[in-house]
Protein backbone atom coordinates (compact mmCIF):
# COMPACT_ATOMS: atom_id res chain seq x y z
CA UNK A 1 0.00 0.00 0.00
CA UNK A 2 1.33 3.47 -0.81
CA UNK A 3 2.73 5.03 2.18
CA UNK A 4 -0.27 7.56 3.10
CA UNK A 5 -2.47 4.72 3.12
CA UNK A 6 -0.14 3.13 5.48
CA UNK A 7 0.07 5.39 6.98
CA UNK A 8 -4.00 6.06 7.37
CA UNK A 9 -4.33 2.36 8.43
CA UNK A 10 -1.58 2.62 11.59
CA UNK A 11 -3.33 5.59 12.97
CA UNK A 12 -6.88 3.75 12.44
CA UNK A 13 -5.08 0.35 14.18
CA UNK A 14 -3.72 2.75 17.06
CA UNK A 15 -7.06 4.31 17.77
CA UNK A 16 -8.77 1.07 17.96
CA UNK A 17 -6.42 -0.43 20.37
CA UNK A 18 -7.17 -0.64 24.16
CA UNK A 19 -4.38 1.00 26.16
CA UNK A 20 -1.81 -1.80 26.83
CA UNK A 21 -2.76 -3.84 23.88
CA UNK A 22 -0.34 -5.45 21.67
CA UNK A 23 -0.77 -6.15 17.80
CA UNK A 24 1.19 -8.09 15.78
CA UNK A 25 2.06 -7.54 12.19
CA UNK A 26 3.63 -9.70 9.63
CA UNK A 27 4.87 -8.02 5.74
CA UNK A 28 5.39 -10.58 3.24
CA UNK A 29 7.48 -9.57 0.80
CA UNK A 30 9.76 -6.63 1.52
CA UNK A 31 10.35 -4.04 -1.05
CA UNK A 32 13.92 -5.43 -1.84
CA UNK A 33 13.25 -8.59 -1.88
CA UNK A 34 11.44 -8.02 -5.11
CA UNK A 35 15.03 -7.28 -6.65
CA UNK A 36 16.49 -10.99 -5.60
CA UNK A 37 13.56 -12.10 -8.42
CA UNK A 38 15.15 -10.33 -11.47
CA UNK A 39 18.24 -11.67 -12.92
CA UNK A 40 19.07 -8.03 -14.07
CA UNK A 41 18.46 -6.33 -10.61
CA UNK A 42 20.40 -8.81 -9.04
CA UNK A 43 23.79 -8.55 -10.61
CA UNK A 44 23.58 -4.63 -9.08
CA UNK A 45 23.35 -6.32 -5.82
CA UNK A 46 26.71 -8.26 -6.04
CA UNK A 47 29.12 -5.51 -4.66
CA UNK A 48 26.37 -5.71 -1.27
CA UNK A 49 28.51 -8.84 -0.15
CA UNK A 50 30.99 -7.25 0.40
CA UNK A 51 29.45 -4.00 2.05
CA UNK A 52 28.99 -2.98 5.54
CA UNK A 53 25.43 -2.91 6.63
CA UNK A 54 24.88 0.76 6.42
CA UNK A 55 26.72 1.38 3.12
CA UNK A 56 24.33 -1.80 1.52
CA UNK A 57 21.34 0.14 2.65
CA UNK A 58 22.58 3.77 1.27
CA UNK A 59 23.56 1.45 -2.14
CA UNK A 60 20.33 -0.33 -2.62
CA UNK A 61 18.16 3.04 -1.83
CA UNK A 62 20.60 4.44 -5.12
CA UNK A 63 19.68 1.54 -6.95
CA UNK A 64 16.15 1.54 -6.39
CA UNK A 65 15.58 5.30 -6.62
CA UNK A 66 17.73 6.22 -10.03
CA UNK A 67 19.20 2.88 -11.78
CA UNK A 68 16.38 0.88 -11.69
CA UNK A 69 13.84 3.02 -12.11
CA UNK A 70 15.23 4.03 -15.02
CA UNK A 71 16.09 1.07 -16.44
CA UNK A 72 12.48 -0.32 -15.93
CA UNK A 73 10.73 2.94 -17.46
CA UNK A 74 13.06 2.59 -20.40
CA UNK A 75 12.57 -1.24 -21.20
CA UNK A 76 9.23 -1.68 -19.90
CA UNK A 77 8.02 1.34 -20.33
CA UNK A 78 6.91 2.51 -16.51
CA UNK A 79 9.17 2.63 -13.31
CA UNK A 80 10.13 -0.64 -11.28
CA UNK A 81 7.37 1.56 -8.79
CA UNK A 82 4.80 1.24 -10.95
CA UNK A 83 5.19 -2.52 -11.99
CA UNK A 84 5.41 -3.79 -8.37
CA UNK A 85 2.18 -1.87 -7.18
CA UNK A 86 0.28 -3.17 -10.01
CA UNK A 87 1.46 -6.50 -10.41
CA UNK A 88 2.82 -7.11 -6.90
CA UNK A 89 1.95 -6.12 -3.21
CA UNK A 90 5.00 -5.22 -1.25
CA UNK A 91 6.10 -2.91 1.98
CA UNK A 92 6.87 0.48 0.43
CA UNK A 93 8.84 1.38 2.89
CA UNK A 94 12.93 0.76 3.27
CA UNK A 95 12.86 -2.48 5.65
CA UNK A 96 14.87 -0.38 8.52
CA UNK A 97 12.75 2.71 8.18
CA UNK A 98 9.83 0.71 8.98
CA UNK A 99 10.22 0.55 12.85
CA UNK A 100 10.10 4.41 12.47
CA UNK A 101 6.89 4.59 10.72
CA UNK A 102 5.39 1.77 13.68
CA UNK A 103 7.01 4.73 16.37
CA UNK A 104 5.74 7.52 14.63
CA UNK A 105 2.25 6.49 14.50
CA UNK A 106 2.54 5.98 18.72
CA UNK A 107 3.16 2.53 18.89
CA UNK A 108 5.64 1.03 21.05
CA UNK A 109 7.86 -1.49 18.94
CA UNK A 110 8.63 -4.58 21.21
CA UNK A 111 9.74 -6.85 18.33
CA UNK A 112 10.71 -6.14 15.11
CA UNK A 113 12.92 -8.76 13.08
CA UNK A 114 13.44 -9.18 9.59
CA UNK A 115 12.48 -13.06 9.17
CA UNK A 116 15.13 -15.29 7.59
CA UNK A 117 12.75 -17.36 5.65
CA UNK A 118 14.39 -15.90 2.54
CA UNK A 119 12.56 -16.72 -0.83
CA UNK A 120 10.43 -19.19 1.19
CA UNK A 121 7.78 -21.06 -0.52
CA UNK A 122 9.38 -20.31 -4.11
CA UNK A 123 10.18 -23.83 -5.57
CA UNK A 124 13.61 -23.78 -7.75
CA UNK A 125 16.71 -24.73 -8.48
CA UNK A 126 17.76 -22.46 -10.29
CA UNK A 127 20.52 -19.98 -9.64
CA UNK A 128 18.92 -17.01 -9.14
CA UNK A 129 17.09 -18.80 -6.27
CA UNK A 130 20.43 -19.83 -4.86
CA UNK A 131 21.83 -16.45 -5.23
CA UNK A 132 19.06 -14.89 -3.77
CA UNK A 133 19.10 -16.63 -0.80
CA UNK A 134 22.67 -16.08 -0.39
CA UNK A 135 22.60 -12.32 -0.67
CA UNK A 136 19.44 -12.14 1.69
CA UNK A 137 21.33 -14.18 4.31
CA UNK A 138 24.44 -12.20 3.96
CA UNK A 139 22.66 -8.37 3.93
CA UNK A 140 19.07 -8.82 5.84
CA UNK A 141 18.10 -5.93 3.74
CA UNK A 142 16.81 -8.19 1.39
CA UNK A 143 14.92 -11.06 3.82
CA UNK A 144 11.59 -11.86 2.51
CA UNK A 145 9.35 -10.58 5.59
CA UNK A 146 8.94 -8.67 8.75
CA UNK A 147 7.58 -9.35 11.98
CA UNK A 148 6.53 -6.37 14.91
CA UNK A 149 4.60 -6.68 18.00
CA UNK A 150 3.46 -3.39 18.65
CA UNK A 151 1.97 -2.02 22.24
CA UNK A 152 -0.06 0.95 22.86
CA UNK A 153 1.19 2.89 26.18
CA UNK A 154 -1.68 5.18 26.25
Amino acid sequence: MPIDVLNKTLANCFKWLRPGGTMIIHTFPTKYWYMLLSRIYSLFLLPTFFFTKSFTCSYVKFLDESIIEFLSKIFKGQTHSQQVMQTGHCNPPHPFNFRDILKNNGFEVVKYELLDEVLSGIKGDSPRYWWGNFIAKKNEIFRSSIIAILRKNI
